[in-house]
């Protein structure tokens, strides 16, 4: 449970640290970056009953990722500013759009690593696979709906508007309540049930 919530207080930071406070697709996207490869770690485990670490994971290398990433801002004279620099003058790609898309892409490349482990433990069978896709549909709508909610409506905008926060606590605590929840089904050796 300290570790879901860690991933919270740690997007903020990510979030204050790449200057996005302003835009809520590039803070969401940030979001997703970060609890979408821990909450798919955790149902891999749950599956295979070990927490596999691969030559490149999320928990290693993904911390390396940000140490380095911040510590680029205490080497430049001004990180804010630097952020919304181009990386190469007149591509318009600025080093938050950068990073924010190569957090993006080892994320993804950790997600795919998690359901290939998953799909082996089903022994590739549709019926069992589906099963498995079930338990994490709850965490999915979280994010769809969470998303959908902030980025295509009004009174998403004017939330994040006011209490930009607000919005990633409350984001947080749903994806807490669902990891912690994954985590002690496996703990306890019981079925997941989400919404208990």
């Amino acid at each position: 449970g300290a570790d879901a919530l860690n991933i919270v207080l740690s997007t903020l930071n990510v979030m204050a640290m790449l200057q996005v406070g302003n835009a809520p697709h590039e803070c969401f996207l940030v979001y997703l970056a970060s609890a979408t490869p821990f909450f798919f770690a955790t149902w891999e485990e749950y599956y295979t009953g070990s927490l596999y670490l691969g030559v490149f994971n999320g928990p290693t290398d993904g911390v390396l990722i940000l140490c380095a990433s911040q510590l680029v801002c205490a080497f430049v004279e001004d990180y804010t500013a630097w952020w919304g620099s181009e990386v190469v003058a007149g591509t318009g790609i600025s080093h938050r759009h950068f990073a924010i898309g190569f957090y993006l892409i080892c994320v993804f490349g950790t997600v795919l690593a998690n359901f290939a482990a998953v799909l082996r433990v089903a022994g590739f069978q549709a019926r069992r696979f589906g099963k498995t896709l079930l338990d994490i549909a709850p965490f999915v709508a979280s994010l769809g709906g969470g998303g959908f909610w902030l980025l295509r409506t009004a009174s998403g905008a004017q939330v994040f508007a006011r209490q930009p926060r607000l919005i990633f606590w409350l984001l947080g605590f749903a994806f807490i309540k669902l990891a912690v929840h994954l985590q002690l089904a496996h703990i306890c050796g019981e079925a997941y049930r989400p919404w208990r």
